[in-house]
């Protein structure tokens, strides 16, 4: 998804808008169709920095609750204090990095208040996923402890009552991404880390969630990158993004790295989900000595007719199949070749995206989405859309809905239920109204988010690029 990059600390960047084009606004059968006013919802607490960030207020990550969570949303950032949504009774109320959420109510759910600490630092809680029936939470990010209790980077949390798990995988460095099976035997974690309990480990791991969640010994890619960095071109190696196929056969991997186990794929690439052999998916997502373009994925999703992913991107493939098409691609899920029945750009970084019923939502630090080039006049004429927007799967057309939020960076973060749509990031303001970090609207009755076999609705759990340290 995104677009500006502060790496353990040592590296600020700072993306720039890429241009034009125009697109016509289209609204089709099961299109999306919130209102742009959010529900009421609780929010988080938070304040822009100079430069129009919030990350004192971020939300990294969504996830609805079913089975036993149903009727719950779980929100994950950097936030440490949450409020009510604006003229509704009650104060502010600690929650350092998860909240709980009543779907229906926007209320917080006070019996679920699990804290996440880092020794050196605020926690930054950036990815979730959920087990088949809804008791567990799995949590991934930067933290080192969950209500005290040593809990490196990679956790489980129990859905009602919010109590730590003993599980204790023990990534080296951050969980950027997690991915479940639909059965909840495996669960892929990808990020910074290069060893998970001792064990070597490249960006990405997978546990074997029927053996006491050990460590699967003989999935094992390795994900690197060329050194030494030159970002922008060539940043620091990370994994950011994971989806499955429908069929789950094949995982798909976005970031910033050049090769799987020795194989040129350049930020985007595919594996087998059983065995971790390299796919011949080669989108090969790269433009060297073009200044603004970072070449990260941040997020990537997987349908029977296309993969879609979204990030800080100018172009992809080589040669005669070279196609410009900043920050949104659609590609063939088998060649990763570009797909060019599906036309869409952003005229900045894209932080997350996901599918939702029949529209690929995006989120991030753009203004104008559509087109080839997206942007603004004289050069283009491209659909404003104020760091949020729904993309048509059928055409690549920009739907109608417009909730706009603010800030300089936007959305980080898309979660959806058959009911809910919910938007996360920096944000302090949608549709110009208050409502701080985390945002929630009600679907209408056509729109149905697509789901795997006995798979929840989708979600995306992968964080932006900006602002990650180890």
């Amino acid at each position: 998804m995104r677009r500006r990059t502060h790496w353990a600390g040592a590296v600020f960047i700072v993306v720039a808008l890429i241009s034009a084009a125009i697109v016509a606004v289209a609204t089709i059968a099961a299109a999306i169709t919130p209102p742009r006013d959010p529900d009421p919802t609780w929010q988080t607490v938070g304040e822009f920095e100079r430069n129009g960030k919030n990350p004192t207020g971020r939300v990294w990550a969504i996830q609805y609750g079913h089975g036993a969570s149903a009727g719950k949303v779980f929100v994950a950032g950097n936030f440490t204090e949450v409020k009510p949504p604006l003229g509704q009774p009650g104060g502010q109320v600690t929650r350092l990095g998860l909240m709980a959420l009543d779907v229906a109510s926007g209320d917080l759910i006070t019996s679920f208040s699990p804290d996440f600490t880092l020794t050196d630092g605020t926690a930054q809680v950036r990815s979730l996923a959920l087990s088949p029936d809804g008791s567990k939470l799995y949590v991934g990010g930067l933290f080192t402890h969950v209500d005290g209790l040593s809990r490196p980077r990679l956790t489980e949390i129990d859905t009602t009552t919010g109590a730590v798990g003993a599980w204790k995988p023990n990534p080296f460095a951050a969980v950027n991404a997690l991915e479940l099976n639909s059965d909840g035997t495996v669960l892929y974690a990808g990020g910074h880390f290069k060893k998970v309990k001792g064990i070597e480990r490249n960006l990405i791991a997978a546990f074997d969630m029927t053996n006491n969640g050990s460590l699967m010994q003989n999935w094992h890619p390795q994900i690197t990158q060329v050194m030494p960095l030159d970002c922008p071109g060539r940043c620091w190696p990370t994994v950011l993004g994971l989806d499955l196929s429908p069929d789950e056969s094949t995982l798909y991997i976005s970031g910033s790295f050049a090769w799987v186990d020795g194989i040129p794929r350049n930020n985007v690439a595919a594996v087998s989900a059983t065995t971790g052999a390299v796919r011949p998916f080669d989108p090969n997502v790269l433009t060297l000595g073009f200044a603004p373009s970072m070449n990260i994925i941040s997020e990537i999703a997987a349908t029977d007719e296309r993969v879609y992913f979204c990030g800080d991107f100018w172009a992809l493939g080589t040669g005669p199949d070279r196609h410009p098409s900043p920050n949104l691609a659609g590609v063939d899920p088998i060649t990763g070749r570009y797909d060019a029945s599906w036309v869409a750009t952003t005229d900045g970084g894209t932080n997350d995206c996901a599918v939702v019923g029949d529209a690929l939502v995006v989120g991030g630090h753009f203004e104008y989405a559509g087109g080839e080039h997206a942007g603004p006049a004289p050069d283009g004429t491209g659909v404003y859309r104020q760091h949020v927007a729904a993309i048509s799967l059928s055409d690549g057309s920009v739907q109608s809905w417009n909730p706009n939020a603010n800030s300089a960076s936007g959305l980080y973060a898309i979660g959806s239920s058959p009911t809910k749509l919910g938007i996360g990031g920096d944000f302090l303001k949608i549709n110009f109204q208050d409502q701080a970090g985390f945002g929630q609207f009600s679907l209408g009755s056509d729109t149905v988010a697509p789901t795997r076999p006995g798979q929840p609705s989708g979600v995306s759990n992968s964080p932006s690029t900006i602002d990650l340290t180890w």
